[in-house]
């Protein structure tokens, strides 16, 4: 069936450990699906974390699962979900990474996306509750349909619009 390792304290229940000392991995923990018949989007393997919450119910807080894309054979390809609890649901993903894209909220959860820079909070900031996208700001306008809002300071604020190929543009000031 299975194992349980139980500890008394905060200290390590598994190590892993590599005494080799070359530049390839170091210890590995494997987690295989051995089977012949693999098809696209089957659960290779799960990392679940759970904690009692207050009604002392063991609850699933988050998990990381790694997922078959293309099972064919020398066209391998898989990927890694990432789900957090939301609202009382364990199992809301709110990010893939695939072959071919890296996907934010694929299951349309309320939860903003937030990219930080050295000294700004809100450098890219997509609203998960709207269509709203902020630039050095949070959308001044919820709700607003398809809006990008850019914030800036002085005169030099503003977006450039540039030619690849010249490298020439407009600037538009804010």
């Amino acid at each position: 069936a299975g194992s349980t390792i139980t500890t008394a304290d905060n200290s390590s229940q598994l190590k892993l450990i590599s005494i080799d000392a070359d530049a390839s991995r170091g210890s590995v923990l494997e987690l295989s699906r051995d089977n012949s018949d693999a098809a696209a989007n089957d659960h290779v393997g799960s990392i679940t974390f759970t904690a009692d919450d207050s009604g002392d119910t063991q609850t699933e807080y988050a998990s990381i699962t790694g997922f078959i894309s293309d099972p064919t054979n020398t066209s391998e390809a898989g990927g890694l979900i990432f789900d957090t609890a939301t609202g009382g649901n364990p199992a809301i993903e709110k990010m893939r990474l695939g072959p071919t894209a890296v996907v934010f909220n694929e299951d349309s959860a309320d939860v903003d996306f937030r990219v930080e820079s050295n000294g700004n909070a809100n450098a890219l900031f997509v609203d998960g509750g709207g269509t709203d996208v902020g630039i050095n700001t949070v959308p001044s306008n919820p709700g607003w349909s398809t809006n990008v809002h850019v914030a800036g300071a002085g005169n030099g604020a503003g977006i450039q619009f540039t030619d690849n190929t010249s490298g020439s543009g407009n600037n538009d000031g804010l």
